[in-house]
């Protein structure tokens, strides 16, 4: 568990990140949660979308079939190259989706309220972000605006989806790197050496 922004973030229930989605405050920071939450992104390519990379038309709004994160925005692998990742926009983020109505016809998704040609800023998220941890009364657990990152990627591999499809979800290159984020509970270690029969 994270102490002190040191060590792995926590790998959270349900129940827990719908408790601090609904503890944001504006539209705008609950869709950026939703989207970390139902992408597995990380926070940096997600304040960096621009409306064309989620919505056909903004007007309406009409969200794409995927999220598409260009390679700009994302992290490098550790060969050095970061590529582009489409991930399909699974129902509950395409509902939240269509309630969103963006600041503008294009540009950035999230603008900065001081100054709309910019972003909203990682730190100014990561502060919102704090409250509505604080707020949810979890602020005991460790979690962290990477947590939505390695939770996605243990359900899947909970809900029995190889490493392969994972990877290929996720955007790893590297499957040492992905397994890194696998929470494996102690129990479900248990239960395997208890299934064999020698």
């Amino acid at each position: 568990m994270k102490r002190s922004r040191k060590g792995k973030a926590s790998i959270i229930e349900s129940w827990e990140a719908q408790a601090i989605y609904e503890n944001f405050t504006t539209p705008a920071n609950k869709l950026i949660w939703q989207i970390c939450r139902y992408t597995g992104e990380r926070i940096g390519a997600v304040l960096q979308l621009k409306i064309e990379n989620v919505y056909f038309n903004p007007a309406r709004p009409t969200p794409l079939p995927e999220i598409t994160f260009p390679a700009q925005s994302r992290k490098k692998s550790p060969d050095g190259v970061a590529s582009t990742r489409q991930v399909p926009i699974a129902k509950p983020l395409h509902i939240e989706l269509q309630k969103f109505k963006p600041a503008a016809q294009s540009g950035w998704l999230f603008p900065a309220k001081t100054d709309p040609s910019k972003h909203l800023s990682r730190q100014i998220f990561d502060k919102n972000f704090r409250v509505a941890v604080e707020k949810a009364g979890l602020a005991h657990r460790g979690i962290s605006l990477h947590s939505l990152r390695r939770t996605l990627i243990t359900r899947l591999h909970e809900s029995g989806y190889s490493v392969a499809m994972i990877q290929e979800i996720t955007g790893h290159k590297s499957i040492d790197v992905l397994r890194g984020y696998i929470e494996i509970k102690p129990e479900a270690v248990s239960k395997a050496m208890n299934s064999i029969n020698l």
